[in-house]
């Protein structure tokens, strides 16, 4: 059996037919975009974000282990079939729009695939898809702590806490420790120093580790950076270390998560507020109020540790009473 057949065998008919249905959709969307703007500049597609209106496939597709996300599969349908669809090359760049930054590159189809039939590039671009499966580490970016004192790094008490919950969290923070972890990360290099491992780990940061296609990866880890960071704050606010509330405290967006080892840097996202709240990416400020970020730097303090581990750990027992 195919790699095509095979996937058709394990989701069933239905669930695939709906795939099929909406890559189908996202052809015709992208058929009527005007490939010039009011200014005779050139327009690219930008594909609907499917992911909330897929939420049924998400869970199905977790529930039979599949390490792939059902955006992926609609993704190679659309852009297969669209080959088919556009007169010329320059037509099928533009109507197949960019490339994110967590899409799988292997899983784009190219103009010169036209010499194939339908099924036989979907087959191909999944088989591609399926051998990049791989462990990956989301991270997200720290941008409003600040430690009283250097010896007061949490990285100790966050990697405690992490083998307490048994969750598959990382964290970095700046110190002497990170330039060993990016030699043993990426050897090779001339020369290691820590704004070299500062910048290979976004440090400080938070990380997520899971298997699976990159934008699978991305999802299931947004969701649970997302929620340690919002129960984080939550503790926080019940066990208060020190703020501080200067005058030099800037505004500031959050930034687009990471994969670690990528040598990305996070952009700022300004339009988180406008979106579902399953949907915003991780926000890594430590102290947001009403909406609004930036408002304080914060201390971690180490004499509320032990109240913030304590609900962490009450969480827990919470979420496995749930299954």
């Amino acid at each position: 059996m195919t790699t095509l057949d095979v996937l058709k065998a394990r989701i069933g008919k239905t669930s695939f037919s709906h795939l099929e249905n909406e890559a189908e959709k996202e052809v015709g969307l992208a058929m009527q975009m005007p490939l010039l703007g009011e200014n005779r500049e050139q327009k690219f597609y930008e594909q609907r974000p499917l992911i909330g209106d897929l939420l049924d496939e998400c869970e199905f597709f977790e529930k039979i282990g599949l390490k792939i996300s059902p955006t992926d599969v609609v993704k190679i349908l659309f852009r297969c079939k669209l080959l088919f669809a556009v007169r010329n090359e320059q037509e099928y760049s533009q109507r197949r729009g960019s490339v994110s930054l967590f899409d799988e590159f292997v899983a784009v189809a190219q103009w010169s695939d036209r010499s194939d039939n339908v099924e036989v590039l979907v087959d191909r671009y999944l088989t591609q898809l399926e051998a990049r499966i791989a462990e990956r580490t989301l991270l997200t970016h720290i941008d409003s702590f600040r430690s009283a004192r250097p010896e007061d790094s949490p990285q100790q008490f966050f990697n405690d806490l992490f083998t307490t919950l048994g969750f598959p969290f990382v964290c970095f923070f700046d110190g002497d420790h990170l330039i060993e972890e990016h030699k043993h990360l990426e050897p090779g290099l001339r020369s290691y120093d820590r704004d070299g491992a500062r910048r290979f780990f976004c440090a400080p940061s938070i990380g997520f580790k899971v298997s699976g296609s990159r934008e699978y990866c991305f999802w299931y880890s947004s969701i649970w950076l997302r929620t340690f960071l919002n129960v984080l704050r939550i503790a926080s606010y019940l066990h208060p270390g020190q703020r501080d509330f200067g005058r030099d405290v800037k505004m500031t967006a959050p930034t687009y998560p990471v994969f670690l080892g990528a040598h990305a840097q996070g952009v700022l996202r300004w339009d988180e507020d406008k979106k579902e709240s399953w949907a915003k990416i991780p926000d890594g400020c430590l102290f947001l109020s009403h909406g609004y970020r930036g408002l304080s730097n914060m201390w971690l303090d180490p004499r509320s540790y032990p109240g913030i581990k304590k609900l962490f750990v009450s969480c827990k027992k919470i979420f496995d009473s749930m299954g």
